[in-house]
């Protein structure tokens, strides 16, 4: 058996704890109805007191904390003293917002979306915006958030109708959005909304976490986009269909959670969805926690973080992807950067660094239809009974009027199989590739197993070599059965090794995959011109750099 056979993954730890989850039934909560309070996020927001005018409002329905004193609709709303009660009157009361200002849900109140309607200001700007926040009421210490149960329309719809008309600068944060099952949309962004700022929020339990639409036709003032829409901070859970869904420039999610999203379909749907035909450049997904994709029948089922469409200049960096042991099926992948669509899709400028993906099933990053695009550094782990490809470019055949795949760079990742698969697969089109100090590990004796899949002319790479792949039984590529056959027969790899690479750890407590000691081979064996300039930690390179992931 592969050493991540031989133990519960759950109890390793890869710098960082891994996360516990426990698998969840077809379309099954995974949350109680009162989850643990979150405290108010770090969202640079200024003090309640410091905004010229705020709206306050509180109610106190199912779900309100011990304590919890309702306001009045007939009143002017200007103070704690004379909130409004409803999520109505406070939704109405922002379209009265100069910049600046703020509406405002007390902490430890509950609302209750009764045909609610959309959040429109023109006036908000985006280096001046309007907030939509929590404030406390006074009457007790470490109150939970605003709690906002939605109708089946969802919770927060920022989409005007009729044709597009600009708006800027909202700032959400420190809310407690809830579907129940029974609502569309925890936050809606359509027809040109754009510099949007979301950090501290809680959204269960809807079809859509976070959805950013497209437009209709555009007004005057309108070029019938959403851009710049910034989640932070927050976590998104129990939605059935996508956690986020949709593509934007300058769309950023980062340092959030995700679980349990996707589950009222397999394949189709995902905790997190870069979707949408239309070119969006200047994404980033960055230092999320991604869990429990698609659980339908009890396995993941779809891919954790899935792109599609045309993107340019995307960066998906620092993001931890896992799976639980057992619980996965084919089309549980980690990222994929691919095609989708009918419409011809590309990719540019794309980056994949710093992840850790950790048993999911048989991808564990890959893309398609990509030029100039960067992996590296990531760390996957794969220790289900099933096989893999850790690294694969392309992820499957692309359509006629895709882009072709050109200058693919996979250098300084570290896998480790406890199966059988193909490591890295750079291969079936393109030239200009790269797969350079990548560092390997297959742990059990499966003859079927191969470090690369690298297949094209020689005149397709501009360099493979540096790389180390240690492993029993098996094979150095999918057509070479040893490093000595493919170097003769290649002339690629001629610095590559494939001995053990003597890991600080790979059993216990501690899963540390950084060299043991200064005489590990994975020490000084990098490309010495071709490496990653840092590693996974961020930590600089030296002149003579390592093998995988980590610099010693």
């Amino acid at each position: 058996m592969g050493l991540l056979r031989m133990r519960n993954p759950l109890c390793l730890l890869l710098a960082i704890p891994l996360i516990c989850a426990c698998g969840s039934k077809d379309g099954e909560k995974q949350t109680p109805d009162r989850l643990p309070p979150l405290p108010p996020a770090e969202c640079n927001l200024p003090a309640i007191e410091e905004h010229d005018t705020v709206y306050y409002a509180c109610d106190c329905a199912k779900g309100a904390a011990d304590g919890c004193s309702p306001g009045d609709d007939s009143a002017d709303g200007t103070s704690p003293e004379r909130a409004f009660r409803t999520y109505d009157r406070a939704r109405r009361s922002f379209a009265d917002l100069q910049p600046g200002n703020a509406v405002a849900f007390c902490r430890g109140g509950a609302f209750d979306i009764e045909g609610g309607g959309t959040w429109e200001n023109s006036r908000c700007l985006a280096d001046w915006p309007c907030f939509v926040r929590d404030y406390d009421p006074g009457t007790g210490t470490n109150l939970p958030a605003p709690l906002i149960r939605g109708d089946e329309r969802g919770a927060f719809q920022f989409a005007d109708g009729g044709d597009a008309n600009h708006e800027e600068g909202y700032t959400l944060a420190n809310l407690d959005l809830r579907g129940e099952g029974q609502s569309d949309r925890g936050l809606y962004f359509y027809n040109d909304i754009d510099d949007v700022r979301i950090c501290g929020l809680r959204i269960d339990g809807f079809r859509l976490g976070v959805h950013v639409g497209g437009s209709n036709a555009p007004e005057s003032d309108s070029d019938g986009l959403n851009e710049r829409i910034v989640l932070l901070d927050s976590r998104i859970t129990n939605n059935s269909g996508q956690g986020w869904l949709g593509s934007c420039n300058g769309c950023a999610i980062e340092r959030c959670v995700f679980d349990n999203n996707g589950f009222g379909e397999a394949t189709f749907n995902h905790n997190l969805y870069l979707g949408g035909a239309d070119q969006a450049d200047g994404m980033r997904v960055v230092d999320n926690e991604l869990r429990r994709s698609t659980i339908v029948n009890g396995e993941c089922r779809g891919v954790s973080l899935v792109v599609h469409g045309n993107r340019d200049g995307l960066l998906i960096e620092g993001n931890r992807i896992e799976e639980e042991l057992g619980a996965v099926g084919r089309g549980c992948w980690g990222i994929a950067v691919d095609t989708g669509y009918p419409q011809a899709e590309r990719f540019e400028n794309i980056i994949i660094r710093r992840n850790t993906v950790v048993n999911v099933g048989n991808l564990g990053i890959g893309v398609n239809a990509c030029q100039d695009c960067l992996i590296e550094n990531n760390v996957i782990i794969h220790g289900q009974e099933s096989g893999t490809r850790a690294i694969a470019a392309p992820t499957q055949d692309r359509q006629e009027d895709d882009a072709t795949m050109e200058r693919v760079v996979v250098r300084n990742n570290t896998v480790v199989i406890g199966s059988t698969g193909t490591a890295i697969t750079v291969a079936g089109e393109g030239r200009g590739h790269v797969v350079v100090s990548n560092a390997i590990v297959f742990t059990n004796d499966d003859g079927d197993a191969a470090c690369f899949r690298t297949n094209l002319s020689e005149d397709s790479y501009r360099a493979i070599d540096h790389n180390l792949c240690s492993y029993s039984e098996g094979r150095w590529t999918r057509d070479h059965n040893t490093l000595a056959q493919w170097q003769e027969e290649s002339g690629f790899d001629e610095h590559s090794l494939d001995i053990p690479p003597e890991f600080t750890s790979v059993e216990g407590a501690k899963l540390d995959l950084a060299a043991a000691s200064n005489e590990s081979p994975l020490v000084d064996n990098g490309h010495p011109e071709l490496s990653s300039e840092q590693d996974f930690t961020g930590a600089p390179r030296t002149g003579s750099p390592d093998i995988g992931a980590y610099e010693r």
